[in-house]
């Protein structure tokens, strides 16, 4: 373990033996040097233990969930185990490239009141070939101000932001508390960043930094990609209609036009969504 390193590299585990070294070698491959890596386990078996420990790299922490622990409470207990200032939750089926943490830190280290960073990713097949960019719609890049990052999110009704590239400044967790599923299960990560947008400003990289992979394990394959289960839309409607809430309390009269007119969309959307999946509604 790395004594007070500048940033924690923390990957929560599920049965991903098979996948996890590319991940964990993607992360020791960094152009930046500073930084532990630990290794959230929550399998029942050692299938991940030695895989990790095939990686012979004084900055690898392992360990191991005792009970098991949900997905949000691992994601937690990353946070309470990272011994970095900055923490990255990275997936363990994912491909950082090498400049990642470098790229993240320098905006980190030229705004120290950032709250978190992200960046570009590609989405690709099991085997890293190529499938298509991340995203749709994307604020412009650079420095984003706490108004800029709510308005984005409003404007293109969805998270502007992927999970595995974001790095987090660690005083943000002490502001705004811990990961939580306030309106859904699956869109915990996107209800942080809403409430940390809310009290810091945000930068983004642009610049594609991840290899997001897609494949039928995934988490996100059941809110995302399964027909008639349109579970991650109907959460994501959710999160912005609770910021919505927020920021009408404290809206200016001029973003209140703007707000009222979003409620009255991301209603219909979810409405629509709600509907589909149960016709007697």
């Amino acid at each position: 373990m790395r004594s007070n390193p500048r940033v924690t590299v923390a990957i929560p585990t599920f049965h991903r033996h098979d996948l996890i070294s590319e991940a964990i070698a993607s992360v020791l491959g960094q152009t930046y040097y500073d930084f532990e890596l630990l290794v959230v386990d929550n399998n029942e078996d050692d299938d991940t233990k030695r895989v990790v420990n095939s990686f012979e790299d004084p900055r690898i922490v392992y360990t191991r969930n005792r009970p098991k622990l949900s997905v949000i409470e691992s994601w937690n207990r990353c946070v309470e185990l990272s011994q970095g200032s900055y923490v990255h939750i990275f997936s363990d089926d994912d491909r950082l490239r090498p400049t990642f943490l470098a790229k993240s830190m320098q905006a980190h280290e030229s705004f120290p009141e950032l709250g978190f960073t992200f960046t570009h990713a590609n989405k690709t097949d099991i085997n890293w070939t190529f499938v298509q960019r991340w995203g749709y719609e994307y604020p412009p890049p650079g420095y984003l101000t706490s108004k800029d990052y709510s308005r984005f999110s409003l404007e293109h009704a969805c998270c502007i932001t992927l999970a595995p590239t974001v790095v987090v400044n660690k005083r943000v967790y002490d502001a705004v508390g811990l990961y939580q599923s306030a309106y859904a299960k699956n869109t915990f990560d996107f209800n942080f960043y809403l409430r940390a947008a809310r009290r810091f400003d945000t930068y983004f990289v642009d610049e594609v930094l991840v290899d997001y992979r897609l494949h039928p394990r995934q988490l996100t394959e059941e809110h995302w990609r399964t027909d008639g289960s349109p579970t991650g839309k109907i959460g994501t409607y959710l999160e912005l209609l609770g910021l919505i809430s927020e920021l009408l309390g404290s809206a200016a009269t001029s973003d209140e036009q703007f707000l009222r007119e979003k409620l009255m969309s991301i209603t219909a959307e979810l409405s629509a969504h709600l509907t589909a999946v149960m016709p007697n509604l």
